[in-house]
């Protein structure tokens, strides 16, 4: 396991026997600290040319209101959750709302190469399940 950074919350690893990056962050999410895990998430998929992500969020809180979520979600949408080259296992437990949201901004938008799921082991199947498909 290769140990990329830790920076506000944010871990990051890159598992090169299972090729995947796994991400952890936790304590309360903000825009601009969401913006920025995107943008290091992204730098570590270029970096091993591995396009698996598996996000945990399930310490992460989100202050934010309704619209906020939106736009955050939408920003995320447009740094790397809408690109079909990648495949996004999300991981959440607590404040479900940006999440959910993200979710059926997913699926509106038929887009089926995000997995958002409360169990761990789930999230974690559908990614190797994509590895192999």
């Amino acid at each position: 396991m290769d140990k990329l950074m830790e920076l506000k919350g944010l871990t990051l690893h890159y598992h090169p026997q299972e090729h995947f990056i796994e991400g952890k962050f936790s304590g309360v999410a903000i825009f601009e600290t969401g913006l920025q895990a995107m943008q290091l998430i992204i730098e570590a998929i270029e970096k091993h040319d591995c396009p698996y992500v598996f996000f945990d969020v399930s310490e992460t809180l989100s202050m934010s209101t309704t619209s906020e979520n939106f736009e955050f979600g939408s920003n995320l949408m447009d740094l790397g959750l809408s690109d079909d080259r990648y495949r996004w296992s999300i991981y959440y437990k607590v404040d479900p709302h940006i999440y959910e949201f993200l979710y059926d901004l997913a699926k509106m938008q038929g887009i089926s190469y995000i997995h958002i799921d409360k169990d761990k082991e789930s999230a974690m199947k559908w990614l190797m399940q994509e590895k192999k498909a």
